[in-house]
């Protein structure tokens, strides 16, 4: 499992980053009452404003929590949903880690790591967890202008489609 950082608040893990590592831990206790080994990758790098990497501190949330210290894996240098993505599988494939692979985000998160890790070749499943409901709004929105901006020559092509379309009605009767 790979659960993706979303940035910290000095070395505070906030809601939001808690739900996705949460849904984590779900995820692991559900695993190991099955008899499975599970294994959780954190990633996130340290930012500007931060005191530490997202992944250490997501690492001692998970521990605070119960999740055994050698069923967590640290990739500690992404900073974008793509380096999360591609870093964590390299941890996991440098580990000797195979199998299925999960990732665990915020639920208004899934479509665009889904759709990128398609398009990165990856070869995983995405799981969201409980967004607070004030976030909601903005989060979708901003995720769409993201899906807008990734794939821009794709919606320039359709704009212009769309656009010409009833010049080419009108020419063509």
């Amino acid at each position: 499992m790979i659960v993706l950082g979303s940035g910290l608040i000095g070395d505070r893990v906030p809601p939001l980053l808690a739900s996705r590592l949460d849904r984590a831990v779900q995820c692991e206790r559900r695993a190991a009452a099955e008899g499975r080994d599970l294994v959780l990758v954190v990633s996130g790098g340290q930012g500007a404003d931060e005191d530490t990497s997202e992944a250490a501190a997501m690492r001692a949330y998970l521990l605070d929590r119960g999740v055994p210290a050698e069923r967590i894996l640290l990739e500690d240098k992404a900073t974008t949903t793509e380096q999360n993505l591609r870093y964590g599988m390299d941890v996991l494939t440098g580990h000797g880690v195979a199998g299925r692979v999960l990732a665990v985000t915020n639920n208004y998160h899934v479509f665009r790591t889904a759709v990128l890790s398609r398009r990165l070749g990856l070869r995983l499943n995405v799981i969201g967890a409980r967004t607070a409901a004030y976030f909601v709004p903005s989060a979708f929105l901003r995720e769409f202008v993201a899906l807008l901006a990734q794939y821009w020559r794709t919606n320039l092509a359709v704009c212009v489609l769309v656009a010409a379309g009833p010049l080419l009605l009108a020419a063509a009767s």
